[in-house]
């Protein structure tokens, strides 16, 4: 640091002061600048001494937090855990009722199920029944058909164009019938 007393030496003229007031202003310079020294050295402390008495401070904070913060979390803690319970049992209680929807569902499908087959037996019956009178009427016309033939080869040749023409259109009737019923129960 330089000399303070040559910076207030030369602020004031030395021709202009008179003699006495140099050394009064000189001194007076001095006492300021040793003020100074002093305020910054005072400040210089605080600032060393403000992290420990933050850290001292943050301490006796946590000291004071700690059981507070132990006393919330066991007043919390069961709360908590019948919260947990309560949902798990409602959970349970859903699924439960899901669960019972679902055997109602699948009890319905199976007596559609059931019915659905009761009713295609019923109809295979039905439709059996059917083929058997279709089927029966059929193999009567042809019996009336093969008994015409043969009737046809007895007569000989002269009753052969009569009787012809009939026995074309038995034929036609019962070829016609058995494509109509082939279609049906196909």
């Amino acid at each position: 640091m330089t000399d303070d007393t040559t910076s207030v030496a030369a602020a004031v003229p030395a021709a202009a002061a008179p003699a006495a007031v140099v050394p009064k202003a000189k001194a007076k310079a001095k006492k300021t600048v040793a003020k100074g020294k002093k305020t910054v050295a005072k400040a210089k402390k605080a600032v060393a001494k403000a992290p420990a008495k933050a850290k001292a401070k943050a301490k006796t904070v946590k000291a004071k937090a700690a059981p507070k913060a132990k006393a919330a979390k066991a007043k919390i803690a069961p709360k908590a855990k019948a919260a947990v319970a309560s949902v798990s049992s409602k959970l349970v209680k859903e699924q439960a009722k899901a669960k019972k929807a679902l055997e109602k569902q699948v009890k319905s499908v199976s007596r559609d199920i059931d019915k659905a087959e009761r009713e295609a037996k019923k109809a295979l019956k039905s439709a059996e029944k059917r083929y058997q009178g279709v089927l029966g009427k059929l193999k009567s016309d042809r019996k009336d058909l093969e008994k015409r033939l043969k009737g046809l080869k007895a007569k000989g040749d002269g009753a052969f164009n009569d009787i012809k023409s009939g026995i074309e259109g038995a034929y036609k009737e019962l070829s016609a019938a058995v494509v109509k019923a082939y279609g049906h129960f196909k």
